[in-house]
């Protein structure tokens, strides 16, 4: 049962193409994790046809780094997956967030479950900050 529903989720790379210059397809809980990365990473009007999904974190680019911004950060993640995954449920399993200010980037690694498509994965990216 599980693989009729792993075959049903793919999605290209967000790197780019293969080396023979072939577009990439993931599958599975490899689908999943880049589908998220990218989404942690977009802006408003990045998905064509849903300009309200995405850009979940782009309140928090171009401001000044605060620790007590983290629970900020964890809450529009948690809101922004039940909102803009609507079409699989998606358990959060951990969310962290941490500040690297010398670098001056947020940490953000998100595991999830999602029981419909009976798999599993973690992302780690990490976002500007200022």
């Amino acid at each position: 049962m599980a693989d009729n529903y792993t075959s049903k989720i793919t999605d290209t790379s967000l790197f780019g193409g293969i080396s023979n210059g072939s577009i990439k397809y993931l599958s599975s809980s490899d689908a999943l994790r880049n589908s998220i990365m990218m989404w942690l990473c977009s802006f408003k009007g990045d998905y064509i046809g849903q300009p309200t999904r995405g850009g979940i974190l782009t309140s928090i680019i171009n401001k000044p780094m605060k620790s007590s911004m983290i629970p900020q950060i964890e809450a529009s993640i948690r809101s922004g997956l039940s909102y803009d995954y609507t079409g699989i449920e998606l358990q959060i399993l951990s969310l962290n967030v941490e500040a690297n200010y010398e670098k001056r980037h947020w940490i953000i690694s998100v595991e999830v479950y999602s029981p419909s498509l009976k798999m599993q994965t973690t992302v780690e990216e990490e976002v500007q900050g200022v």
